[in-house]
């Protein structure tokens, strides 16, 4: 897969038709390398994640933050509200060039540039005056990160460094002809071509070559008529004739493309898109919302993973103290029978084996003394290791409930991270572990931004609701619900409190029951399990536990269905 020149082109013939002309009527940026500039015509998403760069028309819709980054205001400042005069492609790089009519502070008609350069790592968007000289950009790159290209407000824009390539879109058949017989004959066809021309990549070429000779491993010496396939290849470029489509092998998505690639013959399908933004959209939104979660999350999750390990650590020590702690018994045992026995102890001895008279068998008992202490004080040496072990037997066993209870909400948040899917959702949660003394409290009053519970609608018509973290559980649970609504939760295993909003119906129907048992199965860590155990119960029923983290309920008086998510919810 490839967001090649082609693929580049085809975007700028896209965006021409499409958006030339068009007022600009809002711009944010959704993420620190994202921006989404609102036309009438539609939104327009400039993306420069290196894994997911693109310049595309977009339907969905992200969250925005609650204060809008810099260079998103200083955009604002500049391009609203401006009109897309001209959108181009700077050679055949992989560099958009949209040129807005706009006015400066004194009223003047000016120029702005907005400049994509898609390329990797690399990817940075950039506003230049009429000039060219840079305003800002949303990444800053000065001399300690590259001495060959800064890109820093005030500079002069340069283009990116080209590699001594040509550019496809000017060379004639002869041009090609020449360029390639400067190659070796053994060299392959499609690797002269990815050598010579910009823009291109290795998917091109061998398609290049695979239409002149049937195969894309044919050297130069035997790829008869590979310049005319490339001169009508890179005419069809050139006069913006694309066919944008995903190409399939063993049915996952193996490459885009804005042409149809005939290289993979019967070992590959191909599906057409209507546009190359949908294209775009279709084969980058997954991986660029599992990229952004990951990002997003990356800090809390580890910071919440290294609270379960201390807790489940934890949670060893005191087990194995109260293990230690049921010994305790026998030093009391002993220091009864070593009382009993003073009378025949002189002083110095280093054991003594005594009849256990409290066992009806007389058992013999060997206790170890220390012959530097007298009688007495060995018996209370024996009574103080009873009192200790006891001591830390209750004290362990209150830690360990607690402990336990805690590793049962921390595993409940770590369920609720891997689900997070907007900045609010995360600000929850961190706003959530830090009312719990888990982050340190922001000295600012600025409120976490608010996310709403899930909802969806059963097809019997009923209202289910989903908390997304263990404060929404509470709101759900104690806030939102009637006495006679009917809550759920996977049996023992973390996740989110579901319920089924009754409203004056008398009975609810079973299958509502079970789609919303799928549901909360699907919302919790048994989401991949097979007949996953979930409770439910009428509201009334539960209870919140006194001083309890969030989330944290008992409930009596249930029943328990068993699913498969993974199944129904297909």
């Amino acid at each position: 897969m490839a967001l090649d020149g082609i693929v580049i082109k085809n975007i700028v013939c896209e965006l021409e038709r499409e958006l030339c002309g068009s007022r600009v009527d809002k711009i944010y940026q959704p993420e620190r390398d994202e921006l989404t500039i609102v036309f009438p015509e539609g939104r327009l998403t400039l993306s420069v994640n290196p894994g997911t760069a693109r310049v595309c028309l977009c339907g969905s819709k992200k969250e925005n933050p609650q204060n809008a980054p810099m260079f998103c205001m200083l955009l604002r400042k500049h391009l609203i509200p401006s009109r897309l005069s001209k959108v181009y492609q700077q050679g055949f790089e992989r560099i958009i060039v949209m040129e807005f009519d706009a006015r400066n502070e004194m009223g003047d008609n000016v120029k702005k540039r907005l400049i994509c350069e898609l390329m990797g790592k690399h990817s940075n968007i950039i506003l230049t005056d009429t000039d060219g000289r840079i305003i800002d950009s949303i990444k800053h790159i000065d001399v300690s990160v590259s001495s060959i290209r800064q890109i820093l407000p005030g500079l002069m824009y340069e283009g990116a460094p080209t590699q001594n390539k040509k550019n496809p879109l000017e060379a004639t058949e002869e041009d090609i002809k020449a360029t390639l017989a400067a190659f070796d004959g053994s060299t392959p066809a499609d690797k002269a071509l990815l050598d010579s021309f910009s823009g291109l990549s290795p998917l091109a070429c061998r398609e290049i070559a695979y239409r002149a000779t049937g195969s894309c491993d044919t050297p130069l010496s035997e790829a008869f008529g590979i310049e005319k396939a490339a001169k009508a290849f890179f005419d069809d470029i050139k006069e913006c004739r694309f066919t944008p489509c995903t190409v399939y092998v063993n049915g996952e998505k193996a490459e885009f493309a804005s042409f149809v690639p005939k290289q993979y013959g019967s070992l590959g399908s191909i599906e057409k898109s209507d546009s190359v933004s949908s294209l775009l959209e279709f084969f980058y939104e997954g991986r660029d919302r599992e990229a952004r979660q990951k990002q997003r999350t990356a800090a809390v999750a580890k910071l919440v993973a290294n609270l379960i390990a201390h807790a489940s650590k934890k949670i060893n020590i005191y087990k194995k103290t109260l293990k230690d702690s049921e010994e305790r018994e026998k030093f009391k045992l002993k220091g009864d029978l070593l009382m009993a026995n003073l009378y025949r102890l002189r002083g110095g001895e280093s054991s003594i084996t005594v009849e256990n008279f409290y066992d009806e068998a007389l058992p013999e008992v060997k206790i170890t003394l220390d012959p530097q202490k007298s009688p007495a004080q060995n018996a209370q040496r024996l009574y103080a290791k009873y009192n200790k072990l006891k001591t830390a037997g209750e004290v362990a066993a209150e830690m360990l409930q607690k402990t336990e209870e805690e590793l049962t909400y921390l595993l409940s948040v770590q369920q609720f991270i891997t689900e997070i899917k907007t900045s609010s959702d995360l600000s929850q949660i961190k706003e959530e572990l830090r009312e719990c003394g888990y982050i340190k409290k922001r000295k600012d009053k600025q409120k976490p931004q608010k996310a709403k519970p899930m909802e969806f609608l059963s097809r019997d018509g009923f209202t289910i609701i989903v908390g997304k973290n263990n404060i929404q559980n509470d709101y759900v649970t104690f806030k939102l619900s009637r006495s006679r609504d009917i809550w759920l939760h996977t049996k023992n295993i973390p996740g989110s409190h579901t319920l089924i909003v009754r409203g004056d119906v008398e009975e609810i129907p079973d299958s509502t029951i079970i789609e919303a048992a799928n549901i909360c199965a699907a919302h919790s860590k048994a989401k991949d399990g097979v007949k996953v155990p979930v409770d439910f119960t009428e509201i009334k029923n539960v209870k919140k536990i006194a001083g309890a983290k969030p989330g944290m309920v008992i409930y009596d008086n249930y029943n328990t269905v068993y699913v498969t998510p993974t199944d129904y919810l297909k």
